[in-house]
């Protein structure tokens, strides 16, 4: 029960800085996850909830690398980066691929 109120305030935490801080990462997804969920990809800790998964990193880099890691927990990925840079649609696709979804 602590780790899912811990989960509830870390998410809405990260919903209302989105915004507001360029270490906010996004990622939208084409199919929905089945339910609200806590993905580990590449040692970043992603919410995920309905097509939208949020993570807060150190860093503003923004990768494909970084991308395949999540898609391959999650599937494929519409939309990927921060509020400073997004990746391409040809990197967002070259991630797919990469993740093999």
């Amino acid at each position: 029960m602590k780790k899912f109120v811990l989960a509830a305030i870390v998410g809405a935490s990260l919903i209302a800085t989105a915004g507001a801080s360029p270490n906010i990462f996004r990622a939208e997804l084409e199919s929905p996850v089945a339910e609200r969920t806590r993905v580990v990809a590449s040692s970043v800790v992603w919410l995920c909830e309905g097509n939208t998964c949020l993570a807060q990193k150190d860093t503003r880099t923004v990768s494909v690398r970084q991308c395949r890691a999540l898609a391959e927990e999650v599937g494929r990925i519409v939309s990927f980066g921060g509020a400073e840079r997004q990746l391409t649609a040809e990197q967002v696709a070259e991630c797919n691929q990469r993740a093999g979804v």
